[in-house]
């Protein structure tokens, strides 16, 4: 039995930028500093640091440059981490995202780190992208995975089986070390009143994501494109940041060329996600792969229909023609279609749209995620 009275333990997360620190794993860190943890963060800092230490984390700065994975730039970053860790000497080590996972977990095992969680929250672009040289790299990546992940008091967390599978197949990992959580979690109290309800004003078909060609954000505007032609009634609108430091990134101007045209609406990065969505009828993520992407978690909490792609992450975070229509990745036709479909068919829409909000009642609570998270933490701090 895990008893909850523990030593005050160290815990480090290590994550590639500040801002997805706060959006997917902050109200973990909150609720662990709550329960008595001291809590420290290290990663690539933007703007965040001061809301960072407000919060009462103990913030290091570890430049992580997104847009370059050469030999030079991961050895450094190993180096620096290195440093970190032995002068830290943190009880347990949370791993986020690509490039903390496999520099932090070999790092770990060179610094010989108690406990490790490592957070499996998508495969990236490298196991997207097609030709000779991908999949070199995914050869590669498989091997530091299996260095990195091979620790000897590890889990490693995951958001979907797909990308389960994958990495237990490159990275030779034990099902045991490995656990399944979907997603990040959703604050359910934040979504109370935001049930869906048809109005006479022009409908809007919400796509929020970072702008990125592997998002679908080119499929999207194609889709809107073929709308436009048709005289449909109803706007596109992209909301989300640029992430310029992402290989897959598209350009403002790019973006700009649509909007000009009036085939889209472009409202840039939106802070409250939740005031986005009460505008929405319908939420469209045209992803090629995701882990468990939150903005469907947050369109089920709102209660809005969804169409996103049949490929792993997005299939997972919605039920088939109960909360949402899939569509096949890169087809701005069949995305175009099934807008169509829902727009013809507001009681649909209702109906996915309290579908959506029992799913993530029932499986994308935070009090879940956290739970789960907690529980994980102390094993691997009593096996140490």
């Amino acid at each position: 039995m895990i008893t909850d009275i523990l030593p005050k333990y160290k815990i480090l997360y290590f994550v590639n930028v500040d801002w997805f620190f706060i959006s997917h794993r902050m109200p973990i860190a909150l609720e662990m500093q709550r329960k008595g943890y001291e809590i420290h963060v290290a990663c690539t800092l933007t703007t965040q640091h001061d809301f960072l230490v407000k919060k009462g984390f103990i913030v290091h700065s570890v430049p992580i440059e997104r847009s370059q994975s050469g030999i030079v730039s991961s050895i450094k970053i190993l180096f620096k981490i290195c440093y970190l860790f032995r002068f830290l000497k943190p009880d347990l080590l949370h791993l986020v995202t690509i490039q903390p996972v496999v520099l932090g977990g070999i790092a770990a095992r060179l610094c010989r780190v108690p406990a490790v969680v490592a957070a499996i929250s998508g495969l990236g672009f490298i196991f997207i992208s097609k030709g000779l040289f991908a999949k070199i790299r995914r050869i590669l990546i498989g091997m530091l995975y299996r260095i990195a992940l091979n620790h000897s008091n590890i889990r490693i967390i995951f958001q979907n089986h797909s990308d389960k599978k994958t990495i237990m197949s490159v990275a030779k990992i034990s099902e045991q070390n490995t656990i399944l959580i979907p997603g990040s979690g959703i604050n359910l109290n934040d979504f109370e009143d935001t049930i869906y309800a048809p109005s006479n004003d022009t409908p809007i078909i919400l796509m929020a994501s970072r702008l990125l060609k592997d998002k679908g954000v080119i499929e999207f505007i194609e889709a809107a494109q073929i709308a436009h032609i048709n005289k449909i009634n109803c706007r596109f609108v992209l909301v989300g940041m640029l992430d310029q430091d992402n290989p897959s990134a598209l350009k403002l101007e790019e973006i700009k060329l649509w909007t000009n045209k009036k085939i889209i609406e472009y409202w840039g990065h939106q802070s409250n996600i939740i005031d986005v969505l009460r505008e929405s009828m319908i939420v469209a993520l045209p992803s090629y792969r995701e882990g468990m992407p939150k903005i469907l978690l947050e369109a089920a909490a709102a209660g809005r229909a969804v169409i996103t792609t049949n490929v792993p992450g997005c299939k997972d975070a919605i039920l088939e023609n109960v909360t949402g229509l899939l569509v096949p990745p890169r087809d701005s036709r069949a995305l175009y279609d099934a807008i169509i479909h829902l727009l013809n068919n507001r009681e649909k829409c209702i109906s996915m749209g309290l579908a959506g909000k029992k799913l993530a009642k029932d499986c994308f609570d935070i009090k879940i995620v956290i739970t789960a998270h907690e529980v994980l933490y102390k094993k691997l701090l009593l096996a140490t």
